[in-house]
C-alpha cells in the first residue's frame, strides 16, 4: 500500500528527487530478481548475516525506490513485515510492483526522510540503507533520522560505495558531475558518526575485492561520445570476464583502496551481536 506525502526541500541532500526519478524511469524493469552477479551476492551475504544475527522480524529500507532488496529479503529471511521509504513517486511505484510480484506484505511510504514521522511509519528491528547517507554533507543529521526508525535493541546498517578508493578516482575522472553528488566516507568517519548519534556496538568493514559495477558509467559522463562506444564494451568485459572471476574468488572482506563497498552497523541500546566476524 503506497502512502504518499508531497516532497518538500532537499534538506541538504546533494541529489534531488528529479535525479532519482530519472534514474528509476530509465532503469529496465527487473522480473523474478535474485542475486546473480558478484556485487549482488556480496550485498546479499552481509544483509542476510545482519538479519540473522539480530533476529529481525521487521525491516525498513530507506531510499527504497525500485528496490529489489526489500522483497527479496522479506522472503529470504522470513520477515513478518517490511516497509520502504523513498521520496520519488516513480521509484515508489516500482517498489510496489516488486512487492506485489513477490507477494510480500508491507507498506511503501512516498515521503522525504526528513518529513517522515516514526510514530506513523513505525519502528523496526532492522533499518538499512544502500547508497544513501553519502549524499548528505551533514552525516550526523541523516543518521539521527535513520536511527529514529530503529526499535529498541534493533540494528541500523548503512552500505555506501567506497569512494575513498580507485572507484572514487574513476568516478571523479569519468563523471565529475555525478561525483559532486557524493561525499567520500571512510570507515572510521562513518563509525564515529554512528557512535555520535547514540548507536552502540558499532562495527565497520570494507567489503569485496573489486568491482566495475560501483561506478554508474552511463550517468553524466564527461565525454558522452566516448561513453557510447566504451561503456558497452566495459559492461561486456564485466559480465563475461570479471564477474565470473570475482564470483569464483568469492571475496567478502576487502582492502580500503580497492574494495567496492563500505558497511557500518550499530544497535540501539539493548544490543544485538556483531556480524563483521562472519567472513
Amino acid at each position: 500500500m503506497l502512502q504518499q506525502s508531497p516532497p518538500t526541500d532537499l534538506h541538504g541532500n546533494l541529489t534531488s528527487v528529479e535525479h532519482w526519478s530519472r534514474v528509476y524511469r530509465e532503469r529496465p524493469a527487473r522480473q523474478a530478481w535474485a542475486p546473480r552477479y558478484y556485487e549482488d551476492r556480496l550485498i546479499s551475504f552481509w544483509l542476510c548475516e545482519a538479519l540473522r544475527r539480530c533476529r529481525a522480524e521487521t525491516a525498513l529500507e530507506v531510499g527504497a525506490g525500485d528496490s529489489v532488496w526489500l522483497p527479496y529479503l522479506a522472503k529470504q529471511a522470513g520477515l513478518r513485515f517490511v516497509a520502504g521509504l523513498d521520496y520519488s513517486e516513480p521509484g515508489c511505484r516500482r517498489l510496489e510492483q516488486q512487492m506485489a510480484q513477490y507477494n510480500v506484505r508491507g507498506q511503501v511510504h512516498c515521503v522525504d526522510l526528513f518529513e517522515a514521522d516514526p510514530e506513523q511509519i513505525g519502528r523496526f528491528d532492522f533499518v538499512y540503507s544502500l547508497g544513501l547517507v553519502e549524499h548528505f554533507p551533514d552525516l550526523d543529521r541523516v543518521l539521527r533520522r535513520l536511527r529514529a526508525f530503529v526499535a529498541p535493541g534493533g540494528m541500523l546498517l548503512c552500505e555506501v560505495p567506497n569512494l575513498c578508493s580507485v572507484h572514487g578516482l574513476a568516478m571523479r575522472l569519468w563523471q565529475p558531475e555525478l561525483m559532486a553528488k557524493h561525499v567520500c566516507l571512510s570507515r572510521r568517519g562513518l563509525m564515529r558518526a554512528f557512535s555520535r548519534v547514540g548507536l552502540e556496538q558499532v562495527e565497520g568493514w570494507y567489503a569485496g575485492a573489486f568491482s566495475l559495477a560501483v561506478v554508474a558509467w552511463e550517468l553524466y559522463p564527461r565525454w558522452p561520445g566516448l561513453a557510447r562506444t566504451t561503456v558497452p564494451r566495459l559492461r561486456r568485459f564485466q559480465e563475461r570476464v570479471l564477474d565470473p572471476l570475482l564470483r569464483w574468488l568469492d571475496v567478502r572482506r576487502g582492502l580500503p583502496g580497492v574494495a567496492p563497498y563500505l558497511f557500518v552497523c550499530g544497535t540501539a541500546p539493548k544490543a544485538c551481536s556483531g556480524i563483521a566476524d562472519a567472513a
